[in-house]
């Protein structure tokens, strides 16, 4: 029986990192593993939802806002997580990672980081912000079964803030490019 990662993300949105989710999942030996998906929050029209759906994943639709994240994201995450039983899940981002460590959940949880988080914060949200959501993102991962950044040099402005990643490779597609 195929072991079951599910993936947890704010939407689908076209972007780089739901591109490589989409490398991740479309590079898993489907002996051996089998993809599922829950978003957060409602899809924007760029979503790549179809893509995924036509690949034979599941995709589990939360519908949180941000704030309905703070009021009910993680018994949702929990009750979404029972549901799809997995071997392992997998989240990405900041809500995504606030959440799935805020749940308990009984699963292992890793993540990957795919940018500077406290630079990339502070320039999205200002610098109060920006620290806050920063600070919680860190506490977050500081509690998850491993944590993958997608460069080293990424990787070691992780692990100088106390978490222990390691970095992997994050190249093109070169079919696609």
């Amino acid at each position: 029986m195929p072991k079951t990662v599910l993936f947890i993300v704010s939407t689908l949105a076209r972007c780089g990192p739901i591109n490589g989710v989409m490398s991740v999942i479309q590079s898993l030996d489907p002996l051996h593993y089998r993809a599922a998906i829950a978003t957060l929050s409602p899809e924007p029209a760029d979503s790549l939802m179809g893509e995924f759906r036509a690949l034979g994943i599941p995709v589990m639709q939360m519908g949180l806002s941000r704030m309905g994240s703070l009021l009910s994201g993680v018994p949702t995450l929990r009750r979404v997580v029972s549901q799809v039983n997995p071997d392992l899940v997998h989240a990405h981002g900041l809500r995504a990672n606030i959440l799935a460590a805020a749940a308990g959940l009984e699963w292992p949880i890793v993540s990957t980081v795919h940018s500077d988080i406290y630079q990339d914060y502070r320039f999205a949200y200002g610098r109060l912000t920006g620290t806050l959501a920063a600070t919680l993102e860190y506490g977050a991962l500081k509690r998850f079964h491993g944590v993958n950044a997608v460069s080293e040099p990424l990787a070691k402005v992780l692990r100088r803030s106390g978490v222990a990643a390691r970095g992997i490779l994050n190249g093109i597609e070169i079919g696609e490019f």
